[in-house]
């Protein structure tokens, strides 16, 4: 089960999936002699796991995937960049990034290099001028300010093909909870559970006490939020995150048509 809560809460586990970094290629020449064989990868999602968030993280282009359990704050931030959302003052890597920016240092990649007694060892790749300057991070820490730099992430091939990889497709198969609903892919069983059988689409598995308890249903199946198209549970909660604190329209189809319904502005609540 994932968990997605709006930021600012103790227990944020979000769930965001879109790709980061740029210039990975000309990272990867640059560093690939001084690295253990790298790959670029793309910041997939922040689930949870065991009730602390993991950041997922996939081979660019590819299935295999690597969770790295995370604390709750770096969970915050990478997610807050990812989904656009500006916190009211600077979290921890704004104020890296501001730092680099006034000291004239700048990122050229973060790379995450290996693991040690369980724990994902990773590194900032830095330029002052012409010197380079290697930093050794946690890799939270290097993947948030990566996506802030708007700078590739490269990964030790070895830790993808490690049998600790992850199915990418069952990390998208799990719920996503928000704002006290239960969102689902629709598979046939639940299809049958719901009476909706022949049904694709997010599906609305529960509701509880929120922010959407007055207009949405168990079995609704979303269409649209505030305007854009819905592709699995992550894009939807993601969407509905994106309508805090202002009105939205959502399409549903319920009872087998479309329906119309209007989400109050307001907190999701827990």
């Amino acid at each position: 089960m994932i968990r997605l809560r709006a930021p600012g809460t103790a227990a944020l586990a979000a769930t965001v999936f879109l790709v980061a970094g740029n210039g990975a290629e000309a990272a990867l020449r640059r560093h690939a002699g001084t690295s253990p064989e790298l790959v670029p990868v793309e910041v997939v999602t922040v689930t949870a796991s065991g009730g602390r968030p993991v950041v997922i993280l996939r081979q660019a282009g590819g299935t295999r995937a690597v969770g790295l359990a995370i604390g709750h704050p770096e969970a915050e931030a990478i997610w807050m960049k990812l989904g656009g959302v500006e916190a009211d003052r600077p979290l921890a890597p704004d104020l890296m990034q501001a730092m680099m920016h006034a000291t004239g240092l700048s990122l050229d990649a973060a790379l995450i290099t290996g693991v040690r007694d369980g724990t994902y060892l990773a590194e900032l790749r830095c330029r002052s001028g012409f010197r380079e300057i290697v930093l050794d991070s946690r890799p939270s820490d290097a993947i948030a300010l990566a996506l802030r730099c708007r700078r590739p992430i490269l990964m030790a091939r070895a830790l993808l093909d490690s049998a600790d990889a992850l199915d990418l497709a069952a990390v998208r198969a799990q719920p996503v909870m928000y704002g006290g609903l239960t969102l689902q892919v629709m598979t046939p069983d639940l299809a049958g559970r719901l009476g909706l059988a022949g049904t694709a689409g997010v599906v609305v598995a529960d509701v509880r006490p929120g922010r959407f308890a007055a207009a949405l249903h168990r079995g609704d199946v979303l269409v649209k939020v505030g305007g854009h198209g819905v592709l699995d549970a992550f894009d939807a909660a993601v969407n509905l995150h994106r309508t805090a604190g202002r009105p939205a329209a959502l399409i549903v189809r319920r009872g087998g048509r479309p329906v119309t319904v209007f989400i109050p502005a307001g907190d999701p609540g827990p």
